[in-house]
């Protein structure tokens, strides 16, 4: 995203830019105190602090973009005196109730809650844009943090569509087994390890599986008929896996508008994706993919694949309407003015004393 920011302000001539991005080898050369180091959250906003702290001192701005809730709690002075935005996918909210789903609660849960929600919301009446990637996180920013309509903008997930377009040779649905895949480094999170165990006891007979991850837990895999294992590939190889498959496959357990939903969908692939925050907002069910409660069963997931694998004309129609629904709502170009906007609305904005 923060890629996309930089790409969008570039092409504004009025507007001169400073991104300061945060690498992994940061991390390193600003290493933060052990009690930041509890906290991943607190661990990151330090580091950004420390790796921005001289451009900020060294330049004069007129306006601040930040990228994550975090990093907004983090430059609460700055964003005092000047007009800010915030790009977020989740805020501590939305966070809350996607890892109480998944792990449920407990003391430290709730303390962590309380913790983010409190410093989050001193910020906010700070902020006069937010860019959110779900209708979910616009609806929490309205009803937790009194945030009116017109601050909140929903971006969805932006792609190149052009570099996701499926060859005009590829292969349709047509092969004598479906052809699902799976693409997510986190396995257990992102529901890796419960699709490799659904082919294994109930797809393996129609449907063959590929699945591309960095986690090591993948080593661990057994082999079976039809299942390849791929850890991890550049996006110029990644790129014609999704074109050679006919379904994606996505139940994850906690996610935030995920990009590689966003990524399938520009290729023209189908998606079948868990209740996740975000999922409503790329997924129309019934027309582009299927969104699958938690309270769905294995055997659930696995009688929608093989109703797909029996019936190619919904399948291939599915393929169409997931390109044209890419086509409606995830260009770059959509994205790039609201940016446009957004940029002029800070530019309009008074310094704030």
């Amino acid at each position: 995203m923060a890629g996309r920011i930089s790409a969008a302000f570039q092409q504004l001539p009025h507007v001169d830019t400073k991104l300061v991005s945060i690498d992994p080898q940061d991390y390193t050369t600003f290493q933060a105190p052990r009690w930041r180091r509890l906290s991943q959250p607190l661990e990151s906003m330090y580091v950004a602090r420390r790796k921005a702290d001289p451009v900020v001192k060294a330049s004069g701005f007129d306006a601040l973009l930040v990228n994550t809730w975090e990093l907004a709690v983090e430059f609460r002075e700055l964003a005092k005196k000047m007009p800010t935005a915030i790009v977020v996918d989740a805020v501590p909210s939305t966070i809350d109730a996607a890892v109480r789903r998944r792990a449920g609660g407990g003391l430290k849960r709730r303390l962590a809650h309380e913790l983010n929600q409190r410093s989050f919301g001193l910020v906010v009446p700070s902020i006069d844009y937010f860019l959110v990637k779900s209708t979910g996180c616009a609806q929490s920013l309205k009803q937790d943090f009194n945030v009116p309509d017109d601050r909140c903008i929903v971006t969805r997930a932006p792609q190149e569509l052009e570099l996701w377009r499926r060859p005009e040779e590829a292969e349709v649905a047509t092969t004598p087994k479906l052809r699902l895949l799976f693409v997510g480094n986190d396995l257990v999170r992102k529901g890796g390890d419960f699709l490799i165990d659904l082919y294994k006891r109930q797809l393996s007979g129609n449907c063959v599986l590929t699945v591309v991850s960095t986690d090591p837990r993948l080593a661990d895999v057994a082999p079976a008929e039809g299942l390849r294992l791929i850890p991890g590939l550049p996006r110029e190889q990644l790129i014609p896996e999704f074109h050679r498959s006919d379904l994606f496959v996505f139940p994850t357990r906690q996610d935030y508008t995920p990009e590689v939903i966003a990524e399938a969908l520009c290729s023209g692939l189908p998606c079948l994706i868990g209740d996740v925050d975000g999922a409503e907002d790329l997924i129309e069910s019934g027309s582009n993919g299927y969104i699958l409660s938690s309270d769905k069963s294995d055997t659930d997931w696995a009688a929608i694949i093989c109703r797909l694998a029996d019936h190619r004309d919904e399948l291939n129609r599915m393929s169409v309407n997931a390109r044209a629904f890419a086509e409606r709502f995830l260009g770059l170009e959509r994205f790039y003015e609201t940016m446009r906007k957004v940029a002029e609305g800070l530019a309009a904005g008074k310094r704030r004393n």
